[in-house]
């Protein structure tokens, strides 16, 4: 964070599909006392653009294909993974790990009374909205999701939905990796890419929502016959 000056109450854009950097991205601005703001990777430029102009970000993390989105913003960007676009790049996720956290820098105390999270609303009843969550409605979701499922034996999660959400934030990028469980992370979601995973990786949960497990359930023959579903 000296590198690029990010403080408490900061906002840092994350604009990227489902995948195992998205929870460093987010626990690491959130450890800083900095405000997380995800967005929709099929949202247009100009739904990216309204979003940057509400939320403020000061720095955002994308993936190289995504950066077309971000290329009017201005924006310094980190890259996660490697590639070259358009843009004002100042690093990559992989450059930043390799460093040394700075020894001096001021760390600021994060108390659970912060903002954590600014998560914005589909917009499908209105204008998207952002919706604030502190570090304790964090604490407090993380805790539903280890009651709820009471982790004793090592367990293996599957996740279908997207991070940028609440429900896979919450869920799968901080409250299952606080249960110890395993998470396989699909970039996003495809019906026969799903049943495949669950063979291969031998998946013991399956955390959905509605229209998929219809979908499932109106194609239940056909998916038994070609898919290995025993470890549900």
């Amino acid at each position: 964070s000296p590198d690029y000056g990010i403080r408490k109450g900061d906002v840092v854009l994350l604009l990227s599909p489902n995948s195992i950097f998205f929870p460093i991205v987010c626990h690491s601005v959130m450890s800083l006392g900095a405000i997380i703001t995800t967005t929709n990777p099929l949202n247009t430029n100009r739904e990216i653009n309204k979003q940057i102009s509400d939320s403020k970000p000061v720095l955002a993390f994308t993936v190289p294909e995504l950066l077309p989105k971000l290329a009017d913003s201005n924006l310094p960007i980190v890259l996660i993974g490697s590639g070259t676009g358009k843009g004002k790049i100042v690093s990559t996720l992989e450059e930043m790990m390799k460093k040394e956290p700075n020894r001096n820098r001021v760390k600021e105390r994060v108390t659970q009374d912060d903002t954590a999270t600014l998560l914005y609303s589909s917009g499908t009843t209105g204008a998207s909205k952002g919706v604030v969550s502190s570090h304790r409605n964090l604490i407090a979701m993380v805790e539903t999701v280890l009651g709820r499922f009471q982790l004793e034996d090592q367990q293996t999660f599957l996740c279908t939905v997207p991070m940028f959400h609440i429900y896979g934030l919450v869920a799968f990028a901080t409250g299952l990796i606080a249960s110890g469980a395993t998470v396989v992370v699909l970039p996003k979601f495809e019906i026969q890419e799903m049943l495949s995973a669950i063979g291969s990786y031998k998946v013991t949960y399956l955390p959905l929502v509605p229209p998929i497990l219809v979908a499932l359930v109106n194609n239940a023959d056909q998916i038994r016959k070609k898919y290995d579903l025993r470890s549900l």
